[in-house]
């Protein structure tokens, strides 16, 4: 039985509603669950496979889906496996299986979103790696950012643009990464820090090339706020960059 080949409804919930405005477009293996005022979780529905392979059809789409979500709300959210069952044929008995099996440990909301969008199908049926891996560094990044933390936001959103020097203000994240993962900070790493944000009246910081001396303090009020500021520029950027905004 579980190696028939039959169609699937799988069903999830979200941990949080996201909230939206404007029209949310269904695809036609992809349905929203919604109230009048919130996206509280989605259906999909995996045709000619299977119990198997479409189990991890599913878990794959619904994991995509979820981060579209997430950095298109700005909202952290989970998905919550509630069950599948089988589509059944004309006279066919329907067959359902477990349920709430949570599938991952662990001005907001959206404005518009279709899930015919070239950009949205692509990212759920991911034919750019980069893409796909950039699209779920951004939704982890937003929960950190979400968590006051925005030293691993900065660190985690960069891990998935590492490679990628034709980012706008590519340098500056670099070195931003570089000096909250690696204190105390070398002097390489200081100096390029100067250079860059000497004029950033936002950063508190003391440097001295000879004797070299690099003071900062990353847990002060000052620094923690120019560093929410700076992480949530990256977030916006990675956002058109993935035209998710």
């Amino acid at each position: 039985m579980s190696n028939e080949v039959a169609d699937r409804i799988f069903d999830y919930d979200l941990t949080e509603k996201i909230p939206y405005s404007g029209t949310i477009k269904d695809a036609p293996n992809i349905n929203f669950k919604k109230d009048s005022e919130s996206i509280t979780g989605f259906t999909i529905t995996i045709k000619n496979h299977t119990r198997k392979e479409a189990e991890a059809i599913a878990e794959n789409k619904s994991e995509k889906l979820k981060e579209i979500l997430v950095v298109k709300s700005h909202i952290c959210t989970e998905v919550i496996y509630r069950g599948d069952k089988t589509m059944p044929k004309p006279g066919e008995p329907t067959t359902v299986y477990g349920i709430f099996k949570i599938m991952r440990d662990i001005a907001l909301g959206i404005i518009d979103l279709d899930l015919n969008d070239s950009t949205v199908h692509n990212l759920i049926n991911p034919n750019n790696s980069f893409n796909s891996e950039l699209l779920y560094h951004v939704s982890k990044g937003i929960c950190h950012f979400n968590d006051k933390n925005y030293e691993e936001s900065i660190k985690e959103i960069f891990k998935a643009i590492e490679d990628n020097q034709s980012i706008w203000k590519y340098n500056e994240y670099l070195i931003l990464r570089d000096m909250l993962s690696h204190l105390p900070t070398n002097k390489r790493t200081a100096k390029e820090f100067d250079k860059l944000f000497a004029n950033d009246k936002r950063f508190n910081f003391t440097y001295n090339e000879d004797p070299y001396q690099f003071r900062i303090d990353i847990k002060s009020e000052q620094n923690q706020l120019a560093l929410k500021e700076r992480a949530s520029e990256f977030i916006a950027e990675m956002k058109k960059y993935l035209n998710l905004f």
